[in-house]
């Protein structure tokens, strides 16, 4: 009987990305009640923990994970299940040493780790627990790995939302208990414990036989990927790398908690990513380099109108959400979002239609460029700025490095892929914002009521939303071609992946499929 692909590949696609909302809304609830037991310094400590843990995971596991995860596919696709179970065995003997290690070299540098990156030299026993919970994950990173590449998507979702909620509950149970920042520590550890067992046995006994797989093929892959996944992570980090101390502790953290309210609005984008890569991958194969920045321009029409707003609307409610989210406590972490948010939406737009093109035309040396760029400006302005600035110094270097580093990129790429976005939709999705907020400004800065500024801010953008509507700007038609977008772009991954592993890379019913999406995507005007 055959398999519905485009059926099981969408629900895959609901099931990854309801656990991607899942996951973050749980660690909305779980810091909600963290950030207001440990107060601004002591859960910048937890954030330097997290650090630690970060670099020790993202270092030895050497990107093994990926590696199993793409040779686990490839012959799971072509029916060799033992073969595809043999990755799995050759992934997790590479990964089992390497944890070890990781825990060992936890262990001899705790009272360096604690003192240098933590600021605390008592926080040493915390190190000492988490070298345990750190060794533990590498070990067993390549089990969901696997499961992924299966595309057992329910089960790779299911296993890490309960991983995720199971970790911060106990977390949530540490401090209820008063133990502090040593509770969440063993809590942590006992939990990577109870979790690498629960996860470890099923999988195992799911992969069953397995033939002998060479470790030297998952080198080959994974050893040049790691540097991006390194530089991925210190993108991620550089702030716990840079902040503490140019600036200082209490900084980091309001720092920190400004970023998770910023990504309320990035996760939606992230979200339209993931489909956009196919699309643009599938335009420039049939009609041309032309058509795909055409449809790349035509795109992010939509993304302006429909992300800015929605940036400027978290920083026109940043009290409410920093008060909701953190805590008064954390209140100066307002001031900072306010800002963020809409910049770093509008500058996500851009982003994610440049990376989509130029990832679409395989030149991926060029994402690795600017990641470099924007790490290495970012660093020097954050040196620079913050000790003489504090968090006007942190938003400038912030925004500044954006500005200097994704010019240079685009600039880089013209000669190859000339990206190009709708200028004008980004000019009145920023003016219509401004203008809608200028209301909820003025109440707060009158009235300091957090009610009276949502309200004022939600029936500002409900407002937005009419004018949209009623000039045209974004047409009942193309909301719902998005929708036909997203299903098209799903069925041309799985078809075409289909197709080759039974070498019909010639079929005309794949041909033509090509031509149906590219029609999809040239009705966007």
């Amino acid at each position: 009987m055959d398999v519905d692909y485009p059926s099981r590949l969408m629900s895959g696609y609901i099931a990854i990305l309801g656990g991607q909302w899942a996951t973050y809304a749980v660690a909305m609830l779980t810091t909600a009640y963290i950030t207001r037991v440990l107060g601004p310094n002591d859960y910048a400590k937890f954030i330097q923990m997290q650090f630690v843990y970060g670099i020790f995971n993202t270092v030895f596991n050497l990107a093994i994970s990926s590696a199993v995860s793409k040779y686990a596919a490839e012959h799971a696709a072509k029916g060799e299940v033992s073969r595809a179970s043999g990755v799995l065995r050759a992934g997790l003997r590479i990964t089992l040493i390497m944890g070890f290690l990781a825990s060992i070299t936890m262990l001899l540098f705790s009272n360096q780790l604690a003192g240098i990156i933590i600021g605390d030299i008592s926080t040493t026993q915390c190190i000492i627990l988490l070298s345990i919970a750190t060794g533990l994950t590498v070990a067993i990173s390549p089990l969901t790995s696997y499961v992924y590449a299966l595309q057992k998507f329910r089960e790779y979702s299911l296993i890490s939302i309960l991983s995720f909620a199971f970790w911060r509950a106990s977390l949530v149970v540490a401090l209820l208990l008063g133990t502090g920042l040593y509770g969440l520590s063993f809590a942590w550890m006992v939990d990577s414990i109870i979790l690498s067992l629960v996860i470890a046995i099923p999988i195992l006994r799911m992969a069953g036989r397995a033939e002998t797989y060479p470790v030297t093929q998952l080198f080959s892959y994974s050893m040049p990927l790691a540097v991006s996944t390194y530089l991925g992570f210190l993108s991620q980090w550089i702030d716990s790398l840079l902040l503490p101390y140019v600036g200082s502790m209490r900084m980091l953290s309001m720092v920190n908690i400004a970023g998770t309210m910023t990504n309320l609005t990035l996760v939606l984008i992230n979200s339209a990513s993931t489909v956009l890569f196919t699309h643009f991958v599938m335009v420039d194969a049939i009609d041309g380099r032309e058509a795909l920045l055409e449809a790349g321009q035509r795109i992010s029409r939509l993304l302006f109108y429909c992300f800015v707003p929605l940036g400027f609307f978290v920083g026109a409610v940043s009290d409410l959400l920093v008060f909701l989210y953190a805590g008064s406590a954390f209140s100066q972490a307002a001031s900072l979002l306010r800002i963020l948010s809409p910049f770093m939406t509008t500058s996500a737009v851009f982003f994610i239609i440049w990376t989509n093109e130029v990832t679409a035309v395989g030149k991926t040396r060029l994402l690795l460029l600017n990641t470099i760029v924007t790490l290495a400006s970012y660093s020097i302005l954050g040196i620079l700025l913050v000790p003489w600035l504090g968090e006007v110094g942190y938003l400038l270097s912030k925004i500044l490095c954006n500005i200097v580093a994704f010019p240079y990129a685009w600039i880089k790429t013209k000669a190859i892929v000339p990206v190009r976005v709708d200028f004008r939709a980004l000019l009145l999705s920023i003016l219509f914002s401004t203008v809608i907020i200028i209301p909820s400004t003025i109440i707060e800065a009158s009235a300091s009521s957090y009610l009276l500024t949502s309200a004022s801010s939600i029936l500002g953008f409900a407002c937005y939303a009419l004018i949209i509507n009623k000039t045209g700007l974004i047409r009942k038609e193309e909301a719902k071609l998005i929708l036909k977008i997203i299903a098209r772009s799903l069925r041309f991954q799985v078809r075409n992946k289909k197709l080759n592993n039974k070498n019909f890379s010639k079929s005309s019913n794949y041909n033509e499929s090509l031509k149906n999406g590219s029609k999809l995507i040239n009705q966007i005007s």
